[in-house]
């Protein structure tokens, strides 16, 4: 409320690579939001996990009712996204494997959430010998029937159909990026991507 840390126990593991941490209202409330997070690079061992802020607590000022919950234990990448449910309540939210091509739909209601993903095996293998394919942003448009991803380490843009309702992914376009290297000699510099506000341009 005041632009001050919240007092928690022991901080939540980060690291500067983190591409995403997502924060998400819970459904039916206007006072608790989840913060996901996920793993550094594969190699933390922390996964995706959540922990629950309540805007009440602490006369107002907001505190974690509880943290550190493990949403999925296996090695994910570093993407997390949202996406409003067709049904207009409830929340996807979106993320990877790592060493597969498992994307993870994990359903969010106003009972919490469940752990149990839905998912969809479709699109590129996310892996790398140095771990770097872990590192880039996974968003969806603003209709949320569009996702896209992109890889620090292999060289690929992947845009894929989205179904709000079964949590399901499909229908991959692949587009080559052909630009040069970056700072740390990737064949890609690729970390991050946006929809336009209208849903017609992938930036």
């Amino acid at each position: 409320k005041y632009h001050q840390l919240m007092l928690i126990l022991s901080p939540i593991p980060r690291d500067p690579t983190i591409t995403q941490v997502l924060i998400i209202e819970r459904p039916g409330s206007n006072s608790q939001f989840y913060v996901i997070t996920s793993e550094i690079m594969t190699y933390s061992g922390q996964h995706y996990r959540f922990h629950l802020i309540d805007m009440n607590l602490n006369g107002g000022l907001g505190g974690f009712v509880y943290k550190d919950s493990m949403l999925y234990n296996a090695q994910v990448s570093e993407k997390i996204t949202a996406v409003r449910h067709l049904n207009g309540t409830d929340i996807w939210l979106l993320g990877h494997e790592y060493g597969t091509d498992n994307y993870l739909s994990f359903l969010v209601t106003p009972a919490g959430i469940n752990t149990t993903p839905v998912i969809s095996s479709v699109g590129n293998l996310h892996q790398s010998a140095n771990f770097y394919d872990a590192i880039g942003e996974l968003k969806a448009s603003p209709a949320g029937n569009k996702i896209a991803a992109v890889t620090l380490n292999h060289p690929d843009i992947q845009l894929f159909d989205f179904n709000k309702s079964s949590g399901q992914i499909s229908n991959p376009l692949t587009l080559l990026e052909t630009g040069g290297y970056d700072t740390i000699g990737n064949p890609s510099g690729l970390y991050g991507l946006s929809f336009s506000p209208d849903n017609t341009k992938l930036y």
